[in-house]
């Protein structure tokens, strides 16, 4: 069914199929393994259009706590060359 708040005319022929469609229409069929896996890349690229990485949450997350623990040696290094001098 059409939402009340969408015009006919608003709407595309491919969408105008999925809300008169019923939820038993192969419209709402389960994916396939494949058709799941090329749903994901799609959904989730993960290099660019100029075949660039691009960097994943978890990756940033990791690079993250690396740089804060190199920061945290550096200031526990400028910390000990104070103590050292006094």
């Amino acid at each position: 069914m059409i939402p009340p708040h969408v015009t006919k005319s608003a709407i595309s022929a491919q969408e105008s199929a999925i809300y008169s469609a019923s939820p038993d229409s192969p419209l709402f069929r389960e994916l396939s393994p494949a058709e799941k896996a090329a749903k994901e890349k799609l959904e989730n690229p993960t290099i660019d259009e100029n075949g660039e990485h691009i960097q994943t949450v978890e990756e940033a997350k990791l690079e993250a706590r690396a740089m804060q623990n190199m920061l945290d040696e550096g200031v526990a290094n400028v910390d000990r060359n104070i103590e050292l001098r006094n």
